[in-house]
Formats: structure tokens, sequence, C-alpha cells
């Protein structure tokens, strides 16, 4: 039975792994979108997309803080016992990680879809 816990958070491990790549090569993608429209503002500012510039700030706070929530529930449930295994902090110190980079994922693989788009 420890066996299978300790393979399934290997797998945990690798599933967040993915979600951070994914994040990460979105956010290029996203970064690099917005820099192409920041430029394009400078040289002519009626063409600044200024709905864009707002969401930057907004939607990295909801998305962090979302993200800060989550992990802050998952870590509540984590060390409330005080006869926890390595395996039972490997799991839910994985799951706080998850909890954390979901909300952060899904905007940033969201607007990668949608600048893509245009």
């Amino acid at each position: 039975m420890t066996m299978l816990r300790w393979m399934d958070a290997g797998m945990a491990w690798w599933r967040l792994a993915w979600t951070m790549t994914e994040t990460s090569v979105a956010a290029q993608s996203v970064i690099g979108a917005r820099l192409a429209m920041m430029g394009a503002g400078l040289a002519d500012p009626s063409r600044l997309n200024q709905r864009e510039m707002l969401l930057m700030g907004s939607e990295k706070l909801d998305a962090f803080t979302r993200g800060g929530l989550a992990a802050w529930a998952a870590m509540g449930r984590t060390y409330s016992h005080e006869s926890m295994t390595m395996l039972d902090l490997v799991e839910q110190g994985l799951a706080s990680q998850a909890a954390w980079w979901r909300p952060v994922h899904k905007t940033a693989t969201a607007n990668a879809r949608r600048l893509a788009a245009r």
C-alpha cells in the first residue's frame, strides 16, 4: 500500500512539473504578444489596447490570490496532524503546490489561447 502511495506521489510530481512547464510556455507567449502591443502603442498611442494592459495586473492579482488561498487551505489540512509520516508530508506538499499552480495555469493558458487567436 505504501509503495502505491509513493508511486501516486511520483505521478503527482510529474503532473505538477507538466503544469509548471505548460504555464511557463504559455506565459512566454503572452509576454511576447503583450510586448508587441506595447511596442505598437509606443509608435502610435491610439493603437494601445488599454483593456489588455489593465488585464495584465488584475488577472495576476486574481490568479495569485486564488492560488495562495487554495495552497493555504491545503497546508491547513496538511499540518494539523501530529502523527504525519514523510509520505503524508510529500503528498500534502504536492497537493498544496498543485492547488497554487491551478489558477495561475488556467489564467496563463487562457491568455495564450486568446492572444494567439488575434
